[in-house]
């Protein structure tokens, strides 16, 4: 059960009119990081994109976005983040295959799929339930839009709050973000 904090007010957001600031609560988030690189060296135009087709919601204290977290609807099969770490990728009726980590099982994802992407708290708003209020509309959105399979790759620091609230673990990937290579990230699964 996810526990659900009434201080904070969590809605769907148009990420191109909160843009500057999101961008700039995501910088205010990465210069809280041990990473030597600027936020802008991070970035690509491919996360743009990423940006300008996902939806987000927003985390609201007193007016101000404190926090955001966005959905992207996966397309196909060679849309699923980080597909080159993965062997063997697949469809077989409607549902996609993916090697899991004994990389003898299948990970199956049924369709419609969104994946989650670009967690960021507020570093005075952090331990404070936030996480947990996103996951509860999330949660509340993707069954009333009929989402089948929820995945996410998250950091390591998030992994076993995913799990205590019904992801499954599917596959540890390591090396994934060129730019950063020693953060590991493990896919999770939530199926609705």
């Amino acid at each position: 059960m996810i526990e659900h904090t009434s201080e904070f007010e969590v809605k769907l957001i148009d990420f191109t009119a909160n843009k500057t600031e999101l961008i700039h609560l995501r910088k205010l988030c990465w210069e809280n990081t041990k990473s030597n690189m600027k936020y802008d060296e991070f970035l690509t135009e491919k996360d743009n994109l990423i940006d300008l087709s996902s939806i987000h919601c927003g985390v609201f204290k007193d007016k101000n976005i404190i926090a955001s977290h966005r959905l992207q609807t996966l397309d196909s099969i060679e849309d699923l983040p980080f597909i080159k770490h993965f062997k063997a990728s697949k469809i077989i009726g409607s549902n996609w295959y993916t090697f899991s980590e004994d990389e003898v099982n299948y990970v199956i994802m049924k369709p419609p799929i969104v994946t989650t992407g670009r967690l960021i708290i507020h570093p005075n708003f952090r331990k404070k339930g936030i996480a947990e209020n996103i996951l509860t509309f999330w949660f509340d959105f993707l069954k009333n839009e009929n989402i089948k399979t929820l995945i996410s790759f998250p950091s390591p620091w998030m992994v076993n709050k995913l799990l205590e609230v019904g992801f499954e673990f599917e596959k540890q990937l390591g090396n994934v973000f060129e730019p950063v290579p020693t953060i590991n990230i493990t896919l999770v699964t939530k199926k609705f």
